[in-house]
């Protein structure tokens, strides 16, 4: 592919590899057939590995399509003063803020890359007003500054389910239910691709917590992960067409959810067990698949 026909976003990611001494860029819609289902269903299972392996993710936080490009023209506003025989200084603005930059950038809000940000070792994110560096310790500017997020801290750790693992029961439930109500509100262009958006995010999920599941339900937390319920944010939730997958997951439907919070210590999970089975609880041997609802 001759570079100039590359959409300025991808030139720019071209050139910054380079620049960073690296050998191979992945590009989603370059390293997957767009027009493959059958390429498509098969490299979207292999996203973990794929931000895991990542030495760095670049990641394209301000703009709002691939011809925008990674660095946004942008004015700092500052005043100098020059005492009389003393070199001249600089007063600038301030300009760090996380939130604002990264958090709630356009970007940010397609489930893509939530699953992409938690599963990378470190990011840089080309913001609207300067570019932050973000690792499992610290956020640092480019205007010098050092920054701590708890979020950072959290997402940008890739070790974050095992450190999750290590905490209490009650702890790790809330984790996992935390991410969901989130990724059910981030947006997606096409629906059905809401259980392979965090596929990656919950294997490894399922591996740290050394669970068996899928579909937003874990073998061991089967009750509490069933306790989802609409989002007090929508007015209703609307049956997802097209992919198999069982309609008493939560990705079965378009919209946000959250979880009735029934109080850990005071519910006894054991009643009605004989009744409600997990599906990863096969008397004859054969775990579910998504084949069957």
């Amino acid at each position: 592919i001759l570079f100039n026909h590359f959409p300025k976003t991808f030139g720019d990611a071209i050139k910054i590899t380079k620049a960073l001494g690296a050998d191979y860029l992945w590009i989603d819609s370059l390293c997957i057939v767009q027009d493959s289902a059958g390429d498509w269903d098969h490299e979207s299972q292999k996203m973990e590995k794929v931000f895991i392996s990542a030495n760095c993710v670049l990641d394209a936080s301000a703009v709002k399509s691939s011809h925008d490009g990674l660095f946004i023209p942008r004015q700092r506003d500052y005043i100098w003063i020059a005492p009389k025989n003393v070199e001249p200084f600089y007063l600038y603005e301030t300009i760090e803020d996380y939130d604002r930059d990264v958090s709630h950038a356009p970007l940010n809000s397609r489930a893509w890359a939530l699953q992409e940000r938690a599963l990378a070792h470190r990011t840089i994110h080309f913001a609207e007003r300067q570019i932050y560096w973000e690792c499992g310790q610290v956020v640092r500017c480019e205007s010098l500054a050092k920054m701590h997020s708890t979020q950072a801290s959290f997402l940008a750790n890739p070790k974050f389910p095992e450190l999750a693992a290590g905490s209490s029961l009650n702890q790790r439930i809330k984790v996992f239910q935390d991410l969901y109500s989130k990724c059910s509100r981030m947006q997606l262009s096409f629906a059905e691709d809401r259980p392979i958006a965090i596929v990656g995010l919950e294997n490894r999920l399922l591996h740290s917590f050394e669970r068996i599941g899928g579909f937003g339900v874990f073998n061991s937390f089967f009750h509490q992960s069933l306790l989802w319920r609409r989002g007090e944010d929508e007015i209703c939730l609307k049956r997802i067409e097209g992919r198999s997958i069982p309609t008493w997951s939560w990705m079965a439907h378009t919209g946000g959810i959250d979880y009735i919070q029934a109080p850990f210590m005071g519910v006894d999970w054991n009643v009605s067990r004989s009744k409600l089975r997990s599906p990863w609880n096969r008397t004859d041997g054969n775990f579910w698949n998504n084949e069957d609802d």
